[in-house]
């Protein structure tokens, strides 16, 4: 018994070590690519970082995409944009969607009626929308102007050009639409002195010469 209890154990010891050695080579496989993979990561950074310092438009177009990409919103707030670089001018010209005039919630509160033992809707009027919207618009406007100002130096971004739309539909024509909201260009000087915690977002664009399109006030 003791005989067959050690080849017992010599067979199991074997077949450890047989996984062992499959399982140390399948890591040691996962490692040289997770190497390779980094060393192409980083080398492909250095050369966009290269690139972005040159100024190539390609580049910096690239990097203002990726300082956009990464500015957290809420779950569900429209994140597409386009951006366009012009060397010659250092502008940088940023299409960007907004949210829509939905969003804003149409309810102000609920209240309890006792009488009734029912809960009910207190809703917001027409215009209280309108104006939670237009300073919702104003707000990301001014946070995406400042993140771009903020991320690029001055040598390579003079103004931003923003256009900001909303993805809606037509409500003649029942075919989808993208209505421009507003239309700015800001120079990084015009730019710079603002306290952009302590002003009205709506007021502050009207100081920048914003250009509000008549959809603002429609965009469902």
């Amino acid at each position: 018994r003791f005989e067959a209890a050690q080849a017992e154990h010599q067979r199991q010891e074997a077949e450890r070590r047989r996984a062992l050695a499959v399982a140390k080579a399948k890591y040691d496989r996962k490692v040289t690519e997770e190497r390779a993979n980094a060393a192409a990561r980083n080398a492909y950074v250095i050369s966009r970082q290269s690139a972005f310092k040159a100024g190539h438009p390609e580049a910096v177009e690239w990097f203002i995409g990726c300082v956009l990409r990464v500015s957290r919103y809420p779950d569900g707030c429209p994140r597409e944009y386009e951006v366009t670089y012009d060397p010659g001018n250092r502008d940088a010209t940023v299409d960007l969607e907004l949210p829509p005039r939905g969003v804003v919630p149409a309810m102000r509160a609920y209240r309890y009626v006792k009488a009734r033992d029912a809960v009910e809707p207190v809703p917001r009027q027409d215009s209280e929308i309108t104006q939670a919207h237009e300073r919702l618009v104003a707000s990301v406007a001014l946070r995406a102007l400042h993140e771009i100002f903020g991320a690029t130096p001055a040598e390579l971004v003079q103004a931003v050009a923003l256009t900001g739309w909303v993805r809606t539909v037509d409500r003649a024509t029942g075919v989808p639409s993208r209505p421009r909201l507003l239309d700015l260009r800001v120079t990084r000087p015009t730019f710079a002195p603002l306290v952009l915690d302590a002003v009205d977002p709506v007021a502050c664009l009207t100081h920048l010469d914003a250009k509000a399109t008549p959809a603002l006030s429609a965009a469902p």
